[in-house]
């Protein structure tokens, strides 16, 4: 916030009914007294879940009555921060018809647009790109220029081409991932300077010094203007009070900052992927916390073999492995045991997201979480999808709920995250896939 009182007077001495000023930006009350920014991290998933393995509702019926299956069961610790969202069908793949289900639903998953085609030499078709931009990306350009880093891209063993990307921008471009965390370290802390908290108080001492001064100039204006432009400065005084307590009240940026230490280890390939996983999301939550960005997105690829998972090996590949589902038990067991990793890396998250204190509570209150997977059952459907959504306090998000949706539209869910960040549409992407507004009972 640049205020100095040389703008301030200029300002407001060109005329006796002054420059309104926009008290909502700044106001610890309009925000419901909390200062901290909100923030948005996207975690996908590719192939599928165990559906029968997520959640089993309770018998009364009450939004908060329901059990963890063995797949979510990572998620215990955090249950009571986790939106459980079922039955949601990704309808915009139909404007695609029966492409390769991964890379369709991949391109639709964040973007509820249909694909971009364009002619090969030989007269077919093929997709070149998502068909708008994906819902972190809509963020990010929402609040650019309020961070050094407009959106972070933490990838783990993440492919590069067109078919494997979830993130596009505005001009249907991929926005870059990057797989290495000593890489990703290095661009958003190797030239960082922790913030002096002396220098910030002295600023905010300073700042709130000049909207006394405004105010003592306000009260001698006051006695050389009509009634009804006084009512007018009256309204702007009380405006500069709220001002003013957003000045003196505004949390110190990054004030629980500090760079993460990254995890050091001689494995190589697959058997990295674990403490890849752990750095990056180390990284983002420090990104996060030292407000270097307020977007982030973590996409781990396709992983084919699972040398860190005791027992678990798939001779025929985890793509066909996923494919066949629960077809014996025992590769029930080998599934569940590679789904629940990725919850036990999301419950991670959520940890570390809880372990730094902002205000009364911690930056996962002011932090909304999205995981999203490309398909329900790894069988190439997108119908009956499960979304989480966790964190969000601060944004007016109740927790510990499941929540099933009748198969709408995951264009809602989208609305539903805009909406939570104090953006009033009603649609996002195409408009041709289900009804206007957010999930129905999801904000209330």
């Amino acid at each position: 916030m640049k205020l100095h009182r040389r703008d301030f007077l200029k300002s407001w001495g060109k005329s006796a009914l002054l420059m309104p000023l926009l008290p909502s930006l700044f106001s610890g009350r309009a925000l419901g007294d909390n200062l901290y920014p909100k923030r948005f991290i996207v975690f996908v998933q590719n192939q599928g879940l165990l559906m029968d393995e997520l959640i089993t509702p309770g018998t009364g019926g009450a939004l908060t009555d329901f059990s963890l299956g063995p797949v979510f069961s990572p998620l215990e610790p955090h249950k009571n921060d986790i939106n459980f969202l079922t039955d949601i069908t990704d309808v915009s793949n139909n404007l695609d018809g029966s492409y390769n289900a991964h890379t369709k639903f991949r391109l639709h998953t964040l973007t509820n647009q249909p694909m971009i085609w364009g002619a090969t030499s030989d007269g077919s078709f093929t997709p070149l790109s998502a068909g708008g931009p994906s819902i972190d990306q809509v963020l990010a350009q929402r609040m650019q220029g309020e961070t050094a880093f407009r959106s972070v891209q933490a990838g783990v063993k993440k492919g590069e081409s067109m078919g494997l990307t979830w993130t596009w921008d505005y001009n249907k471009q991929i926005v870059p991932v990057q797989n290495s965390p000593a890489a990703l370290f290095e661009q958003l802390f190797g030239q960082f300077t922790e913030p002096d908290p002396a220098v910030f108080a002295a600023t905010r001492t300073r700042r709130s010094a000049v909207l006394d001064a405004l105010k003592q100039n306000i009260n001698q204006l006051k006695l050389q203007v009509s009634a009804t432009d006084r009512l007018r400065l009256e309204q702007h005084f009380t405006s500069i009070d709220d001002l003013k307590f957003s000045v003196e009240n505004y949390p110190i940026p990054g004030e629980n900052c500090a760079p993460p230490s990254l995890e050091a280890g001689s494995s190589t390939g697959e058997a990295a992927i674990p403490r890849e996983m752990k750095n990056q999301i180390d990284i983002i939550v420090s990104a996060l916390a030292c407000d270097l960005t307020r977007v982030s997105s973590l996409q781990p690829g396709a992983i084919q073999t699972w040398p860190f998972l005791d027992g678990v090996s798939f001779a025929e590949g985890w793509h066909d492995a996923v494919h066949a589902g629960p077809s014996t038990e025992a590769n029930r067991l080998r599934l569940r045991a590679t789904y629940r990793w990725f919850m036990e890396q999301f419950a991670y998250l959520l940890e570390r997201l809880k372990s730094v204190p902002e205000g009364d509570g911690t930056l996962l209150d002011n932090t909304l979480v999205l995981y999203a997977n490309i398909m329900s059952a790894g069988n190439h459907s997108a119908d009956k999808k499960c979304y989480l959504l966790a964190g969000g306090k601060n944004l007016g998000l109740t927790g510990g709920r499941h929540l099933s949706f009748n198969g709408h539209h995951h264009g809602a869910l989208h609305t539903s995250i805009l909406n939570l960040f104090g953006y009033e549409d009603r649609y996002f992407g195409n408009k041709d896939t289900g009804p206007e507004g957010p999930l129905p009972g999801l904000l209330s």
